[in-house]
């Protein structure tokens, strides 16, 4: 099971974040001790060949002793993409040795006025098919309007007609 649900103080002026120098008074660093936040893997490209997909994960740690994949967000608020995400690079991350057994979306203040930090847990009723069946849907829409799919070079390359109203398109 994730940790609850955590809020801090957000603390960047209505300025790029290239200027800023964190949260204030240490909040972030507060929190990764007290869940005993452990770094196995920073930026670590993962991709699943079956599926079809590629993608960069943010964090890969123990929390509380527990392998989890962690993934931040910044702005004003965690949207819900943000959990299908965290799984499709769980089962990703998984199939190149790193398991884990929960993930966690932290969000981050971009500005000032944006609301404090959060962190979430992935609703653990979410899988991956979840993931696939969002991810079929989103290829279905770019297919439908002539746009790239996504899913060349990954062992998943199509060439489809797909009839329309008004032309055919080719995919590939």
């Amino acid at each position: 099971m994730g940790p609850p649900h955590m809020a801090g103080r957000g603390c960047w002026p209505r300025a790029p974040v290239a200027g800023c120098r964190g949260l204030g008074g240490g909040e972030l660093e507060g929190l990764a001790k007290s869940v005993a936040l452990e770094p196995l893997a920073i930026e670590r490209t993962v991709f699943c060949e079956v599926c079809g997909y590629a993608g960069t994960l943010d964090l890969y740690a123990r929390v509380r002793g527990v392998l989890t994949v962690l993934d931040w967000k910044s702005g004003r608020a965690i949207y819900p993409e943000a959990f299908l995400q965290n799984i499709a690079y769980r089962h990703a991350a998984t199939r190149r040795g790193m398991p884990s057994a929960q993930g966690l979306i932290v969000r981050l203040p971009k500005y000032q006025d944006d609301p404090a930090w959060e962190a979430m847990p992935v609703p653990e009723t979410l899988t991956v098919e979840d993931f696939r069946a969002a991810l079929r849907l989103w290829r279905w829409q770019r297919a439908m309007t002539g746009q790239a799919t996504g899913d060349q070079g990954m062992g998943r390359a199509r060439h489809q007609t797909i009839p329309s109203p008004t032309r055919t398109t080719e995919v590939r």
